[in-house]
């Protein structure tokens, strides 16, 4: 169902496990908390920028369509158009089966999804990872669904062939997995990803140019004085 080159997965599975080291004091100077005593309402939003941008980054590096969704005036959330004209959306794993579950019909996960209908036909996966659906009376009629989800996507000249969705967990051992849902959102697919993670995971994504930042040394060195005892010594 994945068709990407092992080195874009690799990306892709990193990027959304591994932080930026440098984020939290660069946030915590832009708020005016560099000593940490005040609140940081806007750090977990700031994260998610980050992983987004990052795999933007990833896009580019690899000459990939990319797209910003926008829901509202305060979350915007990206995609990655693969070769195949699929689409690859990102999620927390917790945040993805309670939207799966319980999520409105216009949360632009499940508008995704309607562009896997030609999927209905596969017959769902496993139980282990049925998510039980509960049932909810929709105020959107097929057509305006079929609208917005049209909307997200209008940057594309054509429908999508499918749409993926990864899936991560941040713990003590932590997981990313890809999963396919049929417009019902059923999940019809899925494979596990996690070997893909690397520990010391280091960014090259060739696109930055940053050199680092060279500190001339405040000690001064005599270097005569350096030759002479080096000639005592014999």
């Amino acid at each position: 169902m994945i068709n990407l080159a092992d080195d874009i997965l690799k990306d892709f599975v990193n990027t959304l496990i591994h932080d930026d080291p440098e984020l939290k004091p660069l946030l915590r100077e832009a708020i005016n908390n560099v000593d940490g005593d005040g609140v940081e309402n806007s750090t977990a939003t700031a994260k998610w920028d980050n992983r987004y941008n990052s795999l933007v980054k990833v896009a580019k590096k690899y000459v990939l369509k990319f797209g910003i969704i926008k829901r509202g005036n305060l979350w915007k959330a990206i995609f990655i158009v693969g070769e195949d004209n699929s689409i690859y959306v990102f999620f927390n794993h917790k945040n993805l089966k309670g939207i799966i579950k319980k999520g409105k019909s216009n949360h632009y996960l499940k508008l995704l999804n309607f562009f896997n209908r030609h999927l209905d036909d596969h017959k769902p996966i496993n139980e282990q990872l049925k998510w039980d659906l509960e049932e909810a009376t929709d105020p959107y009629s097929d057509e305006a669904l079929e609208n917005q989800a049209r909307d997200i996507i209008k940057m594309l000249e054509h429908e999508p062939s499918k749409v993926v969705v990864f899936a991560f967990n941040k713990s003590f051992i932590s997981t990313v997995n890809a999963y396919v849902f049929n417009s019902k959102h059923e999940p019809i697919w899925h494979q596990d990803f996690t070997s893909l993670i690397e520990s010391n995971y280091a960014f090259d994504l060739n696109s930055d140019n940053i050199e680092t930042e060279k500190k001339e040394s405040t000690t001064t060195i005599d270097k005569k004085k350096q030759i002479v005892k080096l000639k005592k010594i014999k």
